[in-house]
């Protein structure tokens, strides 16, 4: 440490190079000291510092002085390749050493290395994901980025992979050590507000900052898209700059701010909280930070209560014997708010274009379809199932019919379930739908809303059909006088995505499964 020369503060750290000779067998002045510092294994890492060096410095003789580097490992074993930032006629260069299938690359650009004033140096280091060419490399001098380079593969595709130079490049090498080298020249080099971490940091501030950035102000909640927003902070000046926002909440509400920690960094002013429930209420307070490390207060605490998702109303079920082309069944609707109704059907013909649903209703009105899936049987025979819906029918009870093309050799069926709490613009949040062969039935719906309600209908060639884990059955009955398997399941979906269900029979059937999920009302 010194205090001759300082970035900010009252010191820096010096080191001293004493040797430029530059040549093969030659040391050159390695670990002269050199300054290390060790972490755990990253993929991804950002560094920054403010350097300069003495005038007059001497670089090596072979035109590159190492100035600081990431060296990677395995299980704490050495590895490649080793990324460094080096002067390489004086200015910033980036050499990459034993990169896989690359050999040592030189990645030039950078600006001359000041000898004057303080250079504020930041560098992005971007291990590739095993077997594909998506690692990167940048260079930041005082703010302007003078070297990017994309598409590298750094590490090799298997955790015994040898690159093209004989050098050990596994799969699984992460960087775990970092260095200002001190290797390679005459001279003096200074160093300040050095720093690593796995996020950009940002240019060093020469200011000394121990003052708050102001409070943020308005913050407000919108319980439809579970976005908590709030107005931009910004840092007094003279200031290290505005990084970013703690956000804090918990559950119940109100909220004691030691919640559920969240940072945010700038300039957003908003953050989406998917894992908010529904039906839950939720309380959220937040504050500023500045790059110096410096909190705001926290503002006063703001509560969102999230609107409940759909949810069963009743179920209602047709006869499970029929082989006319219709079925007729009295439904009752209840009281309730934001009501869809969904009819699931089932049908076994030996004519498979008899199969798919005519037309349904519910007291005279069209029910909207929304899939069918079939697939065809041993014997000549077919078997499919689909769903139909209805937006906001009334209260009370009106007849359901269903119709099919033509009289049925089997059965044709139907389940109907009412749902309360479902948007009633756009209902049907998505759909999905499959057959097989399989004594285990699986589908995958990807749902769009957050708190969709899924609803499965599956119908299976063996009559003993036993529900999937985490649903809940609304029905489960045989068909007659062929004796197939019917179920009715729903599931809530509290954050949206890939979601698999289904259901299992006893041995290695057909079956046909379709699957909706219901958007909630706002």
């Amino acid at each position: 440490m010194t205090n001759s020369l300082s970035f900010s503060g009252s010191k820096s750290v010096k080191t001293t190079f004493v040797d430029n000779t530059s040549s093969p067998g030659v040391s050159c002045g390695l670990d002269n000291p050199s300054i290390y510092y060790f972490f755990s294994g990253q993929d991804w890492l950002f560094t920054r510092a403010a350097v300069r060096k003495s005038p007059g410095f001497l670089i090596a003789s072979s035109n590159s002085t190492k100035m600081f580097r990431f060296a990677p490992s395995v299980g704490g074993a050495k590895t490649w390749p080793v990324l460094t930032v080096l002067m390489y006629n004086q200015s910033y260069t980036i050499s990459l050493e034993g990169g896989w299938s690359m050999g040592s690359v030189l990645y030039q650009g950078g600006p001359p290395v000041s000898s004057t004033a303080w250079d504020q140096v930041e560098t992005e280091w971007k291990m590739n994901t095993p077997g594909q060419a998506d690692g990167l490399v940048r260079l930041w001098v005082n703010g302007t980025l003078y070297i990017e380079r994309l598409n590298l593969q750094m590490r090799g595709p298997t955790p015994s992979s040898i690159n093209s130079q004989g050098l050990s490049n596994p799969s699984t090498t992460k960087f775990s050590e970092a260095q200002i080298f001190v290797q390679c020249g005459i001279g003096n080099m200074w160093w300040d507000r050095v720093a690593v971490g796995n996020a950009r940091i940002g240019p060093a501030s020469a200011v000394i900052d121990n003052v708050d950035p102001f409070v943020p102000e308005f913050l407000t909640t919108n319980p439809a898209t579970k976005t908590i927003s709030w107005s931009a902070s910004f840092d007094p000046v003279p200031g290290s700059g505005l990084a970013g926002y703690h956000l804090r909440r918990c559950n119940p509400a109100p909220c004691n701010p030691t919640g559920t920690f969240q940072p945010i960094a700038a300039p957003a002013t908003s953050y989406v909280d998917a894992s908010a429930q529904a039906g839950v209420s939720y309380s959220y307070t937040v504050n500023a930070f500045d790059v110096a490390g410096n909190d705001s207060l926290y503002t006063l605490p703001v509560n969102m209560a999230i609107p409940p998702g759909p949810s069963v109303s009743n179920v209602t079920t047709s006869a499970a014997s029929n082989t006319t082309n219709s079925i007729t069944f009295a439904h009752t609707v209840l009281a309730g708010s934001n009501k869809v109704l969904v009819l699931c059907t089932a049908a076994r013909d030996t004519v498979a274009g008899d199969i798919p649903v005519l037309s349904a209703t519910r007291g005279g009105v069209a029910l909207t379809k929304v899939r069918h899936d079939r697939i065809a049987l041993p014997a000549s025979d077919s078997f499919g199932s689909e769903i139909w819906y209805l937006k906001n029918p009334p209260v009370g009870t009106a007849n359901l019919v269903v119709t099919w093309t033509s009289p049925l050799s089997s059965y044709g069926i139907a389940n109907a379930i009412v749902f309360n709490g479902v948007n009633q613009t756009t209902p049907i949040d998505a759909h999905t739908g499959n057959t097989g062969t399989t004594a285990a039935l699986s589908s995958s719906i990807t749902t769009v809303s957050d708190n969709a309600m899924i609803l499965g209908c599956a119908l299976t060639q063996d009559q003993n059909v036993t529900n999937g884990a985490g649903q809940t059955e609304q029905v489960n009955r045989d068909t007659s006088p062929t004796v197939d398997g019917t179920l009715m399941y729903t599931l809530n979906k509290a954050l949206h995505g890939a979601q698999s269900v289904g259901a299992t029979q006893p041995a290695a059937q057909a079956w046909a499964q379709s699957v909706v999920s219901l958007k909630p009302a706002p």
